[in-house]
């Protein structure tokens, strides 16, 4: 029996020794997600890697994680268990499956490493992390757009592909001269060398006459959230461009991102749940006025506490019956 204990006491000790080495050694743990995109109520995993300093085996490995929807203020934690962890590197996929749209940030908070024979463990923190985009429901929601709205004139880098315009800051087409136009248009070297006057439609800057200022969507907020996808694919799809504008969480500063096609919406919709300001409860409309002075729009629609504001009115019905843009 005392050679027995003699033996189990030093097998604990080298499995102590061996975890202690293991640690200082360093254990370098990494936590990202393979697909970063979601659909709500979809299936997607999270990946935890785990390279560490060779040796021995070790029992287990319990790994702390805490995620939250980054337009919300409070974290949870969830308890993560790894068996059998083999010298070298390893990783782990394990599922998840949210119900909620929106911009959820994993973070791998802490480790606890066990031996061999899971008598002793030691903890180590880490701060690996990755973000998820839940991506709303677009529901259709009907726009009724006025001739101001679509032959809206206005200062832009974009312009029309298919009609012509006042802009002289890039041509649209070039043809030959008609009864009323401008000598001025006239382009006199082309027109030398074809023996025919040549003249040079200006181009239609595509303008944004419609803003959209969206506030953060916090508890209770996924409705609005797919209220906002759905106005926003709406205006896209009907070509009317627009400005969505929020209190950017990163840069502390008003941020604006023009829409007019579908990867700009997109582009548009990620970066709005991943980097809108939970914290910002000032005017958003003030503070866009004042960074873009001197510049003209139409229509301005809010989206703050659950409700939609077109032009400082509350819409009562929300946009279950439309908008109008005349």
């Amino acid at each position: 029996m005392a050679l027995l204990g003699m033996m189990l006491a030093a097998l604990l000790g080298y499995s102590f020794f061996s975890l202690m080495m293991l640690c200082r050694r360093g254990v370098e743990t990494v936590l990202e997600a393979p697909i970063s995109t979601a659909e709500k109520g979809g299936r997607f995993s999270i990946r935890v890697s785990v390279r560490r300093a060779g040796g021995t085996a070790l029992g287990k490995m319990k790994m702390r994680v805490g995620w939250r929807n980054v337009m919300r203020r409070n974290w949870e934690h969830v308890t993560l268990a790894a068996q059998e962890i083999s010298a070298g590197s390893s990783e782990w996929l394990y599922g998840l499956v949210i119900s909620e749209a929106g911009c959820y940030e994993f973070r791998l908070e802490s480790l606890l490493i066990y031996d061999r024979f899971c008598a002793f463990h030691r903890k180590k923190k880490c701060g690996s992390g990755t973000y998820v985009y839940v991506l709303p429901e677009i529901h259709e929601i009907s726009v009724s757009i006025g001739e101001r709205v679509r032959n809206f004139y206005g200062d832009s880098d974009i312009y029309d592909e298919l009609r012509p315009g006042y802009d002289p800051g890039e041509v649209f087409d070039v043809r030959e001269f008609r009864d009323g136009d401008r000598l001025s248009s006239v382009l006199w070297k082309l027109s030398a060398k074809g023996g025919e006057l040549m003249v040079r439609e200006n181009s239609l800057p595509r303008a944004c006459p419609v803003r959209l200022f969206l506030y953060a969507c916090r508890d209770g907020g996924e409705g609005m959230l797919e209220s906002i996808a759905g106005l926003a694919y709406s205006l896209m799809d009907a070509k009317c461009a627009f400005y969505a504008v929020w209190m950017s969480r990163s840069r502390k500063e008003v941020l604006r991102v023009r829409v007019d096609d579908e990867e700009s919406y997109y582009l548009f919709l990620v970066s709005y749940m991943q980097d809108c300001s939970p914290d910002f409860e000032g005017d958003l409309e003030t503070l866009y006025r004042e960074k873009y002075r001197g510049e003209y729009g139409l229509h301005a629609v809010a989206f703050r506490d659950g409700k939609v504001f077109q032009n400082g009115q509350e819409l009562t019905g929300g946009l279950g019956e439309g908008i109008l843009l005349s």
